[in-house]
C-alpha cells in the first residue's frame, strides 16, 4: 500500500482546485483525483509502507506545533515522466521548506520504502491536477491550467494520512501553531 502525508488547502484554493479538475474533466481529460473522491493538497512525503499506528500520534504533535504555511500554486508544469502527472506548482517559500525539512525525518523513521523524490533537497513542492496522461493530454491539460488564473494563493491548513489509491484517510489533523 501507498501511503502520503498531505497538506490541505484553505477552502479558497481547494475550491479553485476542485473546479480545475472539474475542467480538466470536462475536456474528455482524466481526472482521477476527482473521479476517486480525493482532496486536493500538496503531499509532504509518500512511501510504499508506514507503520500507520506509530505514526499517527507523532504527525498529531507535529501538526500541533506547526503553523499554517502560506504559499502560492504559481505555474503549470509536469515532471516529464511516463506518469503523466500535470501539476500546479507551489512556491517553495523559506517557511515551507522548513516544515518539510522538520518532517521528513519524523515520517522516515515509520515508513517503508519512502520515495526519494520527497526527500529534503529534492521535494518540488505540488499540487496534482491529473495524471495517467499520454503525452497530447498532457499538452492540452497544461493548456487548460494555464486558463486558472495564476497565482492561486494557499494557506495550508493541516495535514491528513492517506492510502493510495483508495484515498481511505487514516487522519486529518489541523496545523495549530500561530502564523
Amino acid at each position: 500500500m501507498i501511503f502520503a502525508v498531505e497538506m490541505l488547502l484553505d477552502s479558497a484554493s481547494d475550491a479553485r482546485m476542485r473546479a480545475l479538475w472539474q475542467r480538466i474533466a470536462d475536456r474528455g481529460l482524466p481526472s482521477p483525483l476527482l473521479a476517486l473522491g480525493h482532496t486536493p493538497h500538496v503531499s509532504l512525503a509518500v512511501s510504499n509502507g508506514l507503520a500507520v499506528d506509530d505514526f499517527v500520534p507523532a504527525l498529531r504533535e507535529f501538526a500541533a506545533r506547526e503553523a499554517p504555511p502560506r504559499t502560492a500554486l504559481a505555474s503549470a508544469a509536469t515532471f516529464g515522466s511516463a506518469e503523466g502527472v500535470v501539476f500546479l506548482g507551489a512556491v517553495p517559500t523559506p517557511a515551507l521548506i522548513e516544515l518539510h525539512r522538520r518532517f521528513f525525518p519524523l515520517f522516515e523513521r515509520a515508513a517503508s520504502e519512502p520515495w526519494d523524490h520527497y526527500r529534503p533537497g529534492r521535494w518540488v513542492p505540488h499540487c496534482t491536477v491529473s495524471s495517467g496522461l499520454d503525452p497530447r493530454q498532457v499538452t492540452e491539460a497544461l493548456g487548460v491550467c494555464l486558463e486558472a488564473e495564476l497565482p492561486i494563493p494557499v494557506t495550508l491548513q493541516g495535514v491528513a494520512l492517506v492510502e493510495n489509491p483508495s484515498g481511505a484517510v487514516h487522519a486529518r489533523l489541523p496545523f495549530g501553531g500561530r502564523s
